[in-house]
């Protein structure tokens, strides 16, 4: 990287922007309520991070993540419909909501970066939470758009 600089530029949102949202102990108290309640889903959330510490990026990049993610994100829904908790309703809510501005707000720099600039190959680093639902919005954003950008999100898996 000394002798072939590459530019840097942050694609989320401004963590002041964010900070209001939705704080850690909100997720953590999700969190705790989804594993003590559903046993399926402690489970499956074992059994993901387990191989996610033991095959690391290919495993976090993979369809198996998405399959287990997306069971559990039913089972995060059936929870909440369960407990019939206002509260637990609405932070979940917010929770989603702020990942889904911050997605938007992601994809929408990338493109902005393209438009402005000249390059020809780029890299992306998200968190894997954010994978999925961006994987998912790309196709919307590439009919309104007319730069052609060339996603590959599996890279480690070529």
């Amino acid at each position: 990287m000394q002798s072939h600089p590459i530019p840097h530029f942050p694609v989320d949102l401004d963590i002041d922007e964010v900070d209001g949202f939705f704080s850690r102990s909100d997720f953590n108290t999700m969190s705790y309520i989804f594993v003590n309640y559903c046993p399926k889903y402690k489970t499956l959330y074992n059994q993901r991070q387990l191989l996610a510490d033991n095959n690391g990026f290919p495993f976090l990049n993979s369809k198996e993540w998405t399959m287990l993610s997306e069971r559990m994100d039913v089972l995060e829904q059936e929870v909440i419909k369960k407990t019939n908790n206002e509260k637990l309703y609405q932070r979940a809510k917010d929770w989603s909501n702020e990942l889904d501005v911050r997605e938007n707000e992601m994809i929408k720099n990338i493109y902005q970066y393209v438009e402005n600039n000249r390059y020809e190959k780029g890299l992306f680093l998200v968190g894997v939470e954010h994978r999925r639902k961006i994987m998912d919005k790309i196709p919307e954003f590439k009919k309104n758009h007319h730069l052609k950008i060339d996603w590959n999100f599996n890279y480690f898996n070529q």
